[in-house]
Order: C-alpha cells, then sequence, then structure tokens
C-alpha cells in the first residue's frame, strides 16, 4: 500500500506594517516537534518538521491596498505577487527552506471581515462583505483541484 502524500496548507496574512519595506511580523522563535526556528513566519519550520510532498500558501486577496486593478484577476495577481515576495523574503531568512518554494502552490482566496488596513501607512477601515464558510469552501475547492498536486487517497 502506498504512503498517503503529506500537504502542509499555511494560512498567511499580513506580514508589513508599510509595504514593502517595513514588517510588522518581527522574527521570532517558533518551536514545533522539537525543532526550532527564528523567522518572520512558522511556515519554514512547518515545512522540516512535516516533511510534506507539496505546499499551499492561502492568502488573501486583502493583501493588496496601494493599487486599481481594473479587474479581480488583476486584484488576484497582485495579491499573489505581494505573497510570494514576503515568502521568498522569508525564506531566505531562515534555514531548511531548501525546496520549499518549488513544492509550494500560492491560492489567493477571497479576503472576509473588518479591520484596519495599514499597509500603505494610513489607518484605512477595510469591510469586506462574504462568508468565512466560502473562504474555507474556496481554498478547499482549490486545492483539490489542482492539478500539479499530489493527490492523498
Amino acid at each position: 500500500m502506498r504512503e498517503p502524500a503529506r500537504l502542509l496548507v499555511y494560512v498567511i496574512g499580513n506580514p508589513w506594517r508599510v509595504y514593502p519595506g517595513e514588517y510588522a511580523w518581527d522574527k521570532v522563535e517558533y518551536v514545533f516537534r522539537g525543532e526550532k526556528a527564528e523567522c518572520r513566519t512558522r511556515l519554514s519550520l512547518l515545512y522540516r518538521a512535516v516533511k510534506p510532498d507539496a505546499v499551499v500558501v492561502v492568502a488573501q486577496d486583502s493583501l493588496v491596498f496601494s493599487c486599481t486593478p481594473g479587474s479581480y484577476a488583476e486584484l488576484a495577481g497582485e495579491a499573489e505577487r505581494v505573497a510570494k515576495q514576503f515568502i521568498e523574503s522569508a525564506c531566505g531568512e531562515c534555514q531548511g527552506c531548501e525546496g520549499l518554494l518549488e513544492k509550494t502552490r500560492l491560492v489567493v482566496a477571497p479576503g472576509v471581515g473588518k479591520y484596519k488596513n495599514t499597509f500603505s501607512g494610513g489607518e484605512a477601515l477595510i469591510t469586506l462583505c462574504g462568508s468565512l464558510s466560502n473562504f474555507y469552501a474556496y481554498v478547499a475547492g482549490e486545492v483539490y483541484l489542482a492539478p500539479s498536486l499530489p493527490k492523498c487517497t
């Protein structure tokens, strides 16, 4: 019997205080299953400890604040670019990320909630209407339909 594929799904928030230069997330020491890492995100530590066959990083479209897209596809593309930039930067700061970027698929999901967005240095109150259950369903569908991810059987 074949061993099932290991899939790591990681949801990322907004790591910046002011984009692109000032992070809101400081480096801290994370501990998981006896492994330690000092990073801005747990992603590299989880990657090392879990040893997944594939990684899905979920970012919300609400990461984008400083552009005026002409379509949702443009908005999602910009959110993907911004999230990828952070992941590459964070992985460059941590040990044990070898192979992570090659195994990662980035999914941009619709944002939901009400919060202050300080992305471009302002204090704008953002309200994104929707249901959190739609977010979960969207992510599950993206993961299930992804042709390049190993199928868990």
